[in-house]
């Protein structure tokens, strides 16, 4: 049921007050233009103009202008049609065709840029759900409204939703939390001198602290507010503030007080057209059962509490009632029916749950030993599979911890016979280089010297020509591809001979070695592994042997 409706009507900005002279204007034009756009928005205005003072001319002018914006395919002003459509139903009391058109709107206005409009959408959407009672969804759809007023720093809007914000945790009796929003609005309202404003909230604070206890606090912050409501033309915040009041008065135990407050307010509700007329009833009403029961007059208590029913009952739809109805008669029915059958089948009933229960236990069991069975079963083949796995796993380890063992092997065989190999030249050509220096000796003697020369070219020209040493090299490069390579990568600056040199120190050869076997000097190979170092800077302190051994 619809509580205090404190809402801006930004969309065409127009005041709340109900302008006669501006109804007739937009009807003149409604009537006179043949624009379709101009009757539509027209349309649109007088749905509005017509919020809370009459929902059937709202309805009426809001179905026209769905009608118009449909065949128009004008969403802008769609999302105003089911907007004026949520809150003529939300005045009628019709929660289920509010929401519907509400909802509609808001996916409309989710679609647009239309900021202030989504904010608006969603606090009167909050509104609904707290018209329903239901807390929750009120809380949410206020809070994204608050957020939106916030980041588009609307003062004004942020003060009218922490006042809504306030009533919702009123409803949902957080007292404490609704007093400290309705503070912030009351500070927003008075910054904006917003009296119309200032009053709403000071109503609302005093329902707060009656709510608390705090009742003089109450009755203070009330009649603040009916002060500055005398400036207004607001019988639905005066009345309201009114049996406010009384409550306070009803809990100090000033009955005489409260009556002519009770009295006051029951005199304007019913002589003012108001658009909260019967929840303002209904909250005097209430009140007066309390008084009348604290008075000891419990006829009249009585009285009141009937008449608040039976109005709190005319809110609902006769769609709704009708509804209600039926599904109780329905379930009295059925009720009454269980019952007959309940009692003719007592025995029946009690051998079934018996049986039922020893069948259960025993099918519960099956199915256990079942589940079981199969649980074990399983188990046993993902063991098996598991062991399977690993047995396959541990043999493609162990053949492939052989291949590589075989791969060392083969390849520390190869490296000893190269250097077996290597040693052989080197020896070799170290006892052709002893053969050419005693040759050399001899030539100094007075042999015939022309067949000293001869042997001494020939040897020397086999020195050069050596096949067994080019022989080595090949070998070497075939055994050694993979650690040419990635010397070569990792040192891309290195010469033919730079890499050969390699090849040798890290088969372990001496320089004396591999002086003999490139047929070179000490000296020269000493100059050639320097000279490497510092291409591959190497620190003089490592192993050099080891370090190619490792690339």
């Amino acid at each position: 049921m619809r509580k205090y409706l404190f809402s801006i009507l930004f969309l065409f900005q127009i005041t709340n007050g109900f302008c006669q002279n501006e109804i007739d204007s937009t009807r003149h034009i409604l009537e006179s233009t043949s624009n379709p756009e101009m009757k539509l928005m027209a349309s649109n205005y007088l749905a509005q103009l017509y919020w809370g003072k009459d929902p059937n001319q709202t309805l009426m002018f809001g179905e026209k202008a769905l009608e118009m914006a449909q065949k128009q395919q004008n969403n802008e002003q769609l999302s105003y049609a089911y907007l004026n459509l949520c809150q003529g139903y939300l005045y009628k009391d019709d929660y289920a065709e509010a929401l519907d058109f509400g909802l509609k709107c808001l996916e409309l206005r989710q679609q647009s840029d239309d900021l202030p409009a989504l904010a608006f959408i969603l606090r009167t959407i909050g509104w609904l759900y707290y018209d329903m009672e239901n807390s929750d969804l009120s809380l949410k759809y206020h809070k994204e409204s608050l957020k939106l007023y916030e980041q588009l720093e609307e003062i004004d809007r942020i003060g009218n939703a922490l006042n809504g914000l306030g009533l919702v945790y009123m409803q949902k009796e957080n007292y404490q939390t609704a007093l400290s929003y309705l503070e912030r609005a009351l500070e927003i309202e008075e910054s904006s001198k917003n009296d119309h404003r200032v009053s709403v909230v000071l109503s609302n604070m005093g329902a707060c602290y009656q709510k608390l206890g705090s009742n003089q606090q109450a009755i203070d912050y009330l009649r603040r507010s009916l002060v500055l409501n005398q400036r207004f033309d607001d019988m639905d915040l005066f009345s309201e503030s009114l049996n406010r009041m009384a409550n306070a008065f009803l809990d100090l135990k000033n009955y005489e007080e409260a009556q002519i407050l009770l009295d006051s307010a029951s005199r304007i509700i019913n002589s003012a057209t108001l658009a909260d007329k019967k929840v303002l009833m209904m909250e005097n009403l209430q009140a007066q059962s309390i008084l009348y029961a604290a008075q000891q007059n419990y006829k009249k208590s009585l009285d009141a509490i009937q008449e608040y029913t039976d109005l709190r009952e005319s809110i609902l739809s006769e769609e709704k009632s009708y509804a209600l109805m039926e599904l109780r008669v329905g379930y009295e029915k059925q009720r009454r029916e269980a019952e007959i059958q309940l009692l003719e089948q007592e025995k029946q009933l009690s051998n079934i749950r018996r049986n039922m229960l020893i069948g259960g236990l025993v099918g519960l069991l099956l199915v256990v030993l079942l589940i079981v069975g199969r649980l074990r079963s399983s188990y046993r083949k993902n063991k098996l599979i598991l062991e399977t796995k690993q047995a396959l796993t541990d043999a493609e380890l162990e053949k492939s911890k052989l291949t590589q063992e075989q791969l060392k092997n083969e390849l520390e065989f190869k490296n000893k016979e190269l250097t077996t190999f290597g040693m052989h030249i080197a020896q070799k050509n170290e006892l052709f280089n002893e053969f050419i220096q005693s040759l050399a000796q001899i030539e100094k003697a007075d042999f015939d010297k022309s067949h000293v020369d001869a042997a001494v070219k020939s040897f020397k020209h086999r020195l050069d020509i050596n096949q067994d040493l080019e022989e080595f090299y090949t070998h070497t490069e075939l055994v050694h591809q993979d650690f040419l390579f990635k010397l070569s990568e990792k040192f891309p600056d290195l010469t033919d001979h730079d890499k050969k040199l390699s090849s040798q120190i890290r088969l372990n050869l001496s320089n004396k070695e591999i002086a003999a076997l490139n047929n070179v000097s000490l000296k020269s190979v000493e100059v050639g592994r320097s000279r490497l170092r510092k291409k591959m800077d190497i620190d003089s302190t490592v192993n050099f042997s080891e370090f190619l051994q490792n690339i």
